[in-house]
């Protein structure tokens, strides 16, 4: 039962209802779509659904799909998700499906969250929660990542919001769940929780309890930080691997050089916060960074400026993102925004708890609708090359269709025996993850099987070009005999 004080009117309550209706339904047919006409990859849902399957045999991954790591180092050195093994089990229910069901259901979970937190911090406003419900739904990361794969930073977006829930009703037993599942999900979201812990203690700085349950919430996360990243993750490494993601070169060479300038010259974070270095010149790495920050913008981030507290958790989400090498992170694509959904919808929240009502309506409505109209010209900015153009747009009958034809390559793809180690094309690995070794083509080490897929579209990490050369040189191999070639899909044999 809801406790009374906290009970809105039936009718926001059913609103609520029919709004996880309506974008559980876009969600499913954005995620599970792009699943089922294999436009899912390798990196990451392949590495992902390959893990989920050693663990519900009972055994660490040692993963083939990431050529890195290439079955000799376990994956919680690549990122470290201790997260995936507590889902697991439910691979024997939905299989190759498990992780993407789950991460749809975790945003449909944070939204509620989002609706509960406005619920308990403005309980005389009967509204806010159907806005914070909204505003989280509708925001454009929350797409960007689930057109791309599945990552558990989006399940960390979708606990975020019931931390926040037990915060306001000091239900520190339930806090101290949502955080260590958090921690769970990704190395980097201990590093997000010292600073939403900094953030909570400034929202709460009045409240003595809640501000010091606060800060021992940042301080706990820096523990977690540490020692995952200097103890665990080096442990699971076993030597023979170093740390895959610091690539902030505009920092330094390692970690402890980008916290040293960032402390002595901390004019240089702020200045790549907006622009691209000198060493960086192309049309798409400029615009990268605008596009964000013109859509952070729309969507409510000027919010920050009123609550310091919103600031504080959004800065290193920012800061992994724009400090990057990589400027396909500092756009609005992919899932290196999703982290934003809840902060935004958070700052929202405590802006309008303190508003007359007249001006709540006005200010909440402004922040919805810029946050809609993010989201629509999100949908048609340009998108980098690991996107194909079905992906985004439900509503195109593109999204709905392939060639080959799924269940062709469905067909095909059942004359792999399970048992069969397999090189693969990165939009067929994640269906054939099922299995103890699966590797990214072009990685082939003498597997027994190659299954490779020729639609016009995905070649990643080569071109058409280096595509179809390296298939001729199947053709050639006298190790490997042809087993199909039809309609753009090889199947090649190794000869026994």
């Amino acid at each position: 039962m809801v406790p009374h004080e906290l009970r809105s009117p039936r009718i926001v309550y059913r609103l609520a209802w029919c709004a996880t209706l309506i974008f559980g339904l876009w969600y499913a047919a954005l995620s599970f779509g792009n699943h089922y006409f294999y436009r899912t990859f390798a990196f990451d849902l392949g590495i992902k659904n390959q893990a989920v399957f050693d663990y519900a045999h009972g055994r660490h991954n040692y993963n083939t799909v990431l050529p890195e790591l290439g079955g000799e180092v376990n994956n919680l050195a690549n990122h470290f998700e201790p997260i995936m093994a507590l889902l697991s089990p439910m691979y024997w229910v939905f299989g190759n499906w498990t992780l993407l069901v789950v991460q749809w259901f975790c945003l449909l979970l944070g939204a509620w969250g989002m609706f509960r937190f406005a619920r308990c911090a403005a309980p005389a406003k009967d509204w806010l929660p159907l806005a914070a419900m909204l505003s989280f739904f509708m925001f454009w990361g929350v797409f960007s990542a689930l057109s791309f794969d599945v990552h558990t930073n989006v399940m960390a977006a979708g606990f975020l919001p019931w931390l926040f829930v037990a915060f306001e009703q000091k239900k520190w037993g339930k806090a101290a769940f949502w955080a260590l599942l958090m921690v769970a999900c990704k190395e980097n979201i201990a590093l997000w929780l010292v600073f939403i812990g900094l953030g909570l203690a400034w929202h709460y700085r009045r409240q003595v309890g809640q501000g010091k349950a606060a800060l021992v919430l940042s301080l706990s996360a820096v523990c977690a930080f540490l020692l995952i990243l200097k103890w665990l993750m080096p442990y699971m490494a076993d030597g023979k691997l170093e740390y895959l993601h610091f690539n902030y070169s505009a920092l330094g060479k390692d970690m402890g050089q980008a916290i040293k300038t960032l402390l002595t010259q901390p004019w240089k974070g702020i200045e790549l916060l907006f622009f691209v270095p000198e060493s960086i010149d192309s049309s798409f790495a400029l615009k990268a960074k605008a596009w964000t920050w013109e859509l952070l913008l729309m969507s409510g981030a000027w919010l920050a400026v009123f609550r310091p507290a919103a600031a504080l958790m959004a800065l290193p989400v920012l800061a992994q993102k724009m400090f990057n090498d990589d400027p396909t992170k500092w756009s609005p694509f992919l899932h290196y925004n999703i982290e934003f959904a809840p902060i935004l919808a958070f700052a929202l929240v405590v802006f309008a708890a303190r508003l007359t009502p007249k001006i709540y309506v006005l200010m909440v409505s402004l922040g919805l609708i810029g946050g809609a109209l993010a989201t629509w010209r999100s949908f048609d900015l340009y998108r980098p090359q690991a996107y194909m153009p079905q992906q985004l747009k439900v509503w195109h009958a593109d999204h709905w269709k392939r060639s080959p034809s799924a269940a062709k390559i469905r067909k095909v793809l059942d004359q792999i025996p399970q048992e069969a180690s397999v090189s693969a094309s990165s939009v067929l690995v994640p269906h054939l993850a099922d299995r103890k070794i699966i590797r990214t083509w072009p990685d082939l080490r003498e597997d027994d099987f190659v299954v490779l897929l020729d639609d016009g579209y995905m070649y990643y990490p080569q071109n058409q070009e280096v595509f179809l050369a390296s298939v001729q040189m199947l053709r050639e191999k006298s190790s490997y005999s042809p087993m199909h070639e039809g309609e753009g899909l090889f199947i090649f044999k190794k000869r026994h």
